[in-house]
């Protein structure tokens, strides 16, 4: 009886409480610039504000590397939230239904740079050296396909598993150049920029069909008001973004265009 009377009781508080009841797990996904340490780093703090504004109990996955990632998105059963570049937040919302929630402000372009001692003047004279880059559909290999759509006139590509092997390969002088994101260029004042690419919206989170309205509009609000709190500002500083704003599926049409090429990618 006493076991009884134990057990009622706790279910009388699990249904007096609806916050603990009826939270859910939802996997956040994030594109693996960085190592699996560093994207826990970086982003973990993203998951932790997210789950305590909403309720939810949100938990941030780092993928090994793009190709892994871009196997499981493929599928389409893994990931319920992701924030990564225009041409997959495109193929997400076409191709798996999902609804875009909230991007980062401003734009994001990427620049071509070439070691401290590679001098080019056009990229054209890239063809047969080596250029290091992360696997496709990494926004930096993708744009490196637009340039160069010929297979046999392409550089060397020399992949590597993250954005810190790129700046290593570029400071060793083990290759000519890379495609990296322009504020990061920015960062590095020995590396020549020969190119910088057209502005696009910058990077947007997405939400899977699996993911109710409600939520939905709890992780918007709760994004688009990050700088208005303390732990919304120390998240912010942690993804190193000035802020999120709204956005909509119209913003990113046609990005997904940049796949072309991509193993995997199809259009409908």
């Amino acid at each position: 009886m006493h076991r009884l009377l134990t057990t009622l009781a706790m279910v009388a508080v699990t249904a007096s409480t609806p916050h603990l009841a009826l939270a859910e797990t939802y996997t956040l996904a994030t594109p693996p610039l960085l190592t699996q340490i560093e994207q826990k780093r970086q982003y973990g703090p993203l998951a932790e504000y997210l789950t305590t504004a909403t309720g939810e109990n949100i938990q941030h996955v780092a993928s090994v590397n793009y190709i892994s990632y871009w196997e499981r998105m493929r599928r389409g059963d893994f990931f319920d939230l992701v924030m990564d570049g225009a041409h997959l937040v495109d193929y997400r919302i076409q191709q798996l239904q999902h609804r875009p929630i909230a991007k980062v402000t401003n734009v994001l372009s990427y620049s071509f740079v070439t070691a401290p001692d590679k001098q080019i003047f056009e990229v054209s004279e890239l063809i047969g050296k080596p250029v290091a880059g992360l696997p496709a559909p990494s926004l930096g290999a993708v744009q490196l396909l637009q340039v160069f759509p010929n297979p046999l006139r392409q550089p060397l590509m020399i992949q590597v598993d993250n954005i810190d092997q790129v700046v290593e390969r570029l400071r060793n002088r083990s290759v000519f150049g890379a495609y990296i994101p322009t504020p990061m260029a920015a960062q590095y004042p020995e590396f020549n920029v020969v190119q910088t690419t057209a502005q696009m919206p910058h990077i947007a989170m997405t939400a899977s069909p699996k993911i109710p309205d409600d939520v939905v509009e709890k992780i918007r609000a709760a994004l688009i008001k990050a700088t208005e709190t303390e732990d919304g500002r120390s998240m912010l500083n942690s993804i190193n973004v000035e802020g999120f704003e709204e956005t909509d599926a119209a913003t990113y049409a046609g990005y997904s265009r940049l796949l072309d090429g991509v193993w995997g990618f199809r259009r409908d």
